[in-house]
């Protein structure tokens, strides 16, 4: 050890992240917010720690903020979510050192479609729909009842 060369602590261990896959199994481009369909709503992650640091001591938490709020230790280098509701999302991952001191997290946004039944022209559609036949069964009604009406008058004699 020579002290001239010491330049005081390593810094907090820097996040990666190296891999997205959605339910389909396509590897998606990371950096920019993602759209993923709802049938594909699972995702995959994979991360690292490009850090001089021995890696035994490296100790990754995840989250998915939109999902979860709380920071939770990773046992692997990757992550998985399965069926997720339709909306928005921030997966973030931080690696953390042997004195517990975190460096900045890593962060891939993307948001889950909602599906064609979920979506405000299919509320619409039925909204019409149901309305329609309203009119429908309002106007076929009084003509119904006479005949009804009819069959169920005495006959005279």
């Amino acid at each position: 050890f020579h002290g001239a060369f010491y330049h005081g602590p390593l810094p907090a261990p820097k996040a990666k992240l190296t891999l997205m896959k959605d339910g389909s199994g396509q590897v998606l481009p990371l950096g920019r917010e993602l759209r993923i369909p709802f049938g594909w709503r699972s995702v995959d992650f994979a991360f690292a720690s490009p850090s001089f640091q021995d890696e035994a001591h490296l100790k990754p938490q995840i989250r998915l903020a939109g999902f979860e709020d709380e920071w939770r230790d990773a046992t692997a280098r990757e992550a998985r979510y399965t069926t997720l509701p339709p909306g928005s999302y921030r997966f973030e991952v931080r690696f953390g050192d042997a004195n517990g001191q975190f460096g900045e997290p890593s962060v891939q946004a993307f948001r889950i479609l909602s599906p064609w039944w979920q979506k405000p022209w299919f509320f619409l559609l039925v909204g019409l729909l149901v309305a329609a036949s309203g009119m429908v069964a309002g106007s076929l009604a009084p003509q119904v009842l006479s005949v009804t009406t009819e069959k169920q008058a005495p006959e005279p004699l």
